[in-house]
């Protein structure tokens, strides 16, 4: 028999990534970064094993790049699952010199029997740098579509939610980051229809949540929900040696994220969790993003917690390996002009420090096993107080892209809603500016970066 024919034959028993068996075993799986990816990375293959039955079982699995072949083999593990519990075996595949679309499958045995198959595909572009010149994120502050927040034509819709999503897409952001499902420090509610008294009523008559998720499923784009602060706004500045300040947070954050998985985890585009408290000193803040991220991670190993520290974090790669987050999006703080503990309204000076200060997150991450991304503030403040921000001209925006590019993963762009706005938009989110800067990202995309087909040499 053929080697072409035994690959087909693979293929057609391996079952999508993270359907259901229903045997003793499912399983689901994750890539990070998602993809598109450039050719100068590692991609973390996270590889979550579900036990269905009572008893205790030992499984392995193997992992390969594009067929199951010994020359394939990308890493293996081996797991101990707990009568009906769950482990994490995962894998890193440098992308060095595999531009083109590729196909990570995984293969496991239990006592040298399969007993489960699958696959995720990913597309590697050829790149001079580790993440591609382009904003492969967008962030959602659902807040921005609650008047008078940002400038807008008319209320918005359910409609304008999944035209946002779209826009969003239409510019090759393929991951979604909602910041907030509640938003309770801003003086808003929640996002979604929830049974949390302490998040009050939802501040808009439908549920943004579900949209988004439901319109990115069908774009194929991915989505990470950010849990909220619930009243606590310094949690992780001041309040992370607080015992009862800390417990009440991880109390409100566990029952939050329980009502998000009841009621969106059968959706495909959801991806991961976004913890929305921020920190500078990412030790002590690891008395709650710890112990959260291990709740969240109960639910599907497999998907990633990000956190997104302020533009003076405390780090060293000890401190980032020993977390038990799995993605760190630092903030460029570009938007504000920040300097060390000084608001300067000049983001010019924050640009003038960007490349050091990437530099260093990029040693720190080194051999740390956690993913390094970039949040780019895509907006500006004149000052002299922090607030009423409003979108940055492009100009501004290529210098970010072109700092950022050099030493992360991915980037993504500090937020959509409010600062890009599509030109068709009849809600006029965020105003003259907003179209702006979405025109001239879009005019700035190269002709073929939309069209992954154009970019991949097979």
């Amino acid at each position: 028999m053929s080697q072409s024919i035994i690959l087909l034959l693979i293929l057609a028993l391996v079952a999508p990534a993270g359907s259901a068996d229903t045997t003793a075993t499912h399983t689901s799986v994750t890539l990070i970064p998602p993809g598109p990816v450039s050719d100068k990375i590692e991609v973390e293959i996270r590889l979550a094993v579900f036990n269905n039955l009572e008893t205790v079982r030992d499984v392995t699995a193997c992992f390969y790049a594009d067929r199951i072949d010994p020359s394939n083999v990308i890493g293996q593990g081996s797991a101990h699952l707990p009568g009906n519990g769950h482990a994490l075996i995962s894998a890193w595949w440098p992308t060095a010199g595999h531009s083109g679309h590729h196909e990570l499958l995984f293969h496991i045995e239990e006592a040298g029997h399969s007993i489960a198959q699958g696959t995720q595909s990913i597309d590697v572009i050829a790149s001079e740098t580790p993440a591609l010149p382009m904003l492969q994120a967008g962030w959602a502050d659902a807040g921005a579509l609650v008047p008078p927040t940002y400038p807008q034509a008319r209320p918005t819709t359910p409609q304008d939610v999944r035209n946002k999503v779209d826009a969003m897409n239409a510019v090759g952001m393929k991951t979604i980051i909602f910041t907030y499902v509640e938003a309770v420090i801003f003086g808003s509610g929640p996002f979604y229809p929830t049974e949390i008294s302490e998040l009050g009523h939802p501040p808009l008559e439908f549920d943004v949540v579900g949209l988004i998720l439901d319109q990115a499923a069908i774009n194929g784009q991915h989505v990470f929900l950010g849990l909220g602060r619930g009243s606590d706004l310094y949690l992780t500045w001041d309040g992370f040696n607080d015992p009862a300040r800390l417990q009440f947070a991880l109390d409100l954050g566990k029952r939050v994220a329980q009502e998000l998985w009841d009621l969106y985890s059968h959706y495909p585009s959801f991806y991961g969790w976004y913890l929305t408290h921020e920190a500078n000193d990412i030790a002590g803040a690891g008395n709650y993003y710890n112990p959260m991220a291990d709740f969240l991670h109960e639910f599907s190993p497999d998907k990633p917690v990000l956190i997104s520290p302020a533009g003076t974090p405390i780090l060293s790669p000890s401190i980032i390996r020993n977390s038990h987050v799995d993605i760190f999006a630092y903030q460029d703080a570009v938007g504000s002009g920040y300097v060390p503990y000084q608001y300067t309204y000049d983001p010019q000076r924050r640009i003038a420090m960007l490349d050091q200060v990437f530099s260093s997150y990029q040693a720190a991450h080194q051999g740390t096993g956690k993913h390094l991304w970039s949040n780019l503030e895509l907006w500006e403040m004149s000052g002299p107080t922090y607030g009423n921000a409003y979108p940055a001209d492009f100009s501004r925006v290529r210098q970010q892209i072109e700092i950022h590019r050099k030493y992360v993963q991915m980037i993504t762009g500090y937020e959509f809603l409010g600062m890009m706005e599509h030109p068709d938009s009849t809600l006029e989110l965020g105003g003259p500016k907003a179209v702006q800067l979405y025109r001239d990202y879009r005019d700035y995309l190269p002709p073929g970066l939309l069209n992954i087909s154009q970019w991949l040499v097979r």
